[in-house]
């Protein structure tokens, strides 16, 4: 038998060994998940918004006019290629992670890539070192949790983490999160509201959100203080009734022009035959509703809307453009030339607009010709002059992949 003292003496070696075991345990699956585990973007002030993987790998644009990415709607694997203006190809690189790469944007020369699919984000520095990115670390990393947009907008980088209804994170509501930082004013921070977000923009340290809620059947726009992390005011779209936000490039139904947010919707009316958008000019200081404004008055398939040179431009899917000056008049109306063979060639092979651009006096519109498997399609990019229409040149893709989705992005 053991005397009291005994049992006590051995209780406590005991107890020292396994607390030396569970310390070199701890210590060594910590070294070993290092590697996957991300590392704040900005440890000081950061409030865990956004972090930076530690998978680099080298992707250098230097010399590149156009940024392609090839994803998958539900599988994993990108491939990333960087192209002359002429088409030539100067670099690529394959991943085995990340899905549906949908949105782009540009900060102090970083170039910042979003999955509309999943918690998977990617990051080119300007140093030419790819990284996955991720937002505010209570969303685990992986989830199909992805973004609606990624804008970069008075030096604010925004996105949105569009979770819907989750049981873990929004299971009463279906809500998405605004992301957001800017490193000049060490802002970094994020808010989740109800809705879908269609896109931001700021103004004087606001983010005014434009939203979508199916429950209510109603659209709107959230003003929120960048500096405080608080919703300040709601403005209800309530006078547009039956009809909903469009634009399919990043985040284009909402632009900022001249002091004044544009948001632009088209009908849901089922008495009304044709496509009519609307563009809907709004105070952001109260949220009044000062134009409403067609966009044609005839059937016209808005696909995505940019400012550029002072003037407002509005592209369909069949290659017209609606230019709007600062009276908010229609200025000009452009048709693209397209030839009789790529009108036939749009027909037969189901060509579809995949990406809009505009750099300089030049607009870049990326067709895809999806009618054949991916590995068999052809993709091409066409400059037009923004000013005229007049085609200047078409530009192939080479890269053959069996990658569902195409994107591209202007990298000057």
């Amino acid at each position: 038998m053991l005397t009291k003292k005994a049992f006590y003496i051995l209780g406590g070696i005991l107890l020292g060994v396994l607390l030396v075991v569970m310390v070199a345990r701890l210590f060594f699956n910590n070294n070993n998940s290092s590697s996957s585990m991300p590392t704040n973007l900005d440890v000081a002030n950061s409030n865990e918004t956004m972090a930076l993987g530690n998978d680099t790998h080298d992707f250098n644009l230097k010399g590149a006019s156009f940024l392609v990415l090839y994803s998958n709607m539900l599988e994993e694997g990108v491939e990333l290629v960087s192209y002359s203006s002429s088409g030539a190809i100067l670099s690529q690189l394959s991943l085995n992670v990340g899905k549906k790469l949908d949105f782009a944007a540009k900060v102090k020369g970083n170039i910042y890539i979003a999955s509309e699919r999943q918690h998977h984000h990617f990051q080119i520095s300007q140093d030419g070192k790819i990284r996955s990115f991720f937002g505010p670390s209570i969303y685990e990393q992986d989830r199909a949790i992805g973004a609606t947009f990624i804008r970069n907008s008075n030096g604010y980088l925004l996105f949105s983490m569009n979770m819907g209804a989750h049981p873990d994170y929004s299971p009463h509501e279906y809500g998405n999160e605004l992301v957001y930082w800017n490193d000049d004013d060490h802002v970094y921070n994020h808010l989740k509201l109800t809705g879908y977000f269609m896109s931001a923009v700021t103004i004087h340290n606001k983010a005014y959100v434009l939203y979508s809620n199916g429950k209510r059947n109603s659209n709107g726009i959230y003003v929120v203080d960048l500096k405080t992390n608080k919703l300040v005011s709601d403005y209800p779209l309530r006078s547009i009734d039956r009809y909903y936000p469009v634009g399919r490039e990043n985040g284009s139904s909402l632009q900022l022009y001249n002091n004044r947010l544009l948001v632009f919707m088209t009908g849901d009316d089922p008495s009304q035959k044709q496509d009519q958008p609307v563009m809907l000019v709004i105070n952001p200081q109260n949220g009044t509703i000062e134009q409403t404004i067609k966009v044609s008055n005839k059937s016209f398939d808005l696909y995505g809307t940019f400012v550029h040179n002072g003037k407002v431009y509005v592209v369909s899917y069949e290659g017209e453009l609606v230019v709007f000056n600062q009276k908010f008049e229609i200025e000009t109306l452009i048709r693209l030339e397209q030839g009789s063979q790529f009108v036939m060639k749009r027909k037969e092979e189901s060509g579809l607009i995949s990406g809009v651009q505009v750099d300089g006096d030049s607009l870049f519109i990326l067709y895809d010709f999806v009618k054949n498997a991916p590995l068999d399609r052809q993709k091409e990019i066409h400059q037009y002059h923004i000013d005229t229409g007049k085609e200047l040149a078409v530009i192939p893709l080479s890269h053959k992949t069996d990658r569902e989705m195409v994107r591209f992005f202007i990298t000057k």
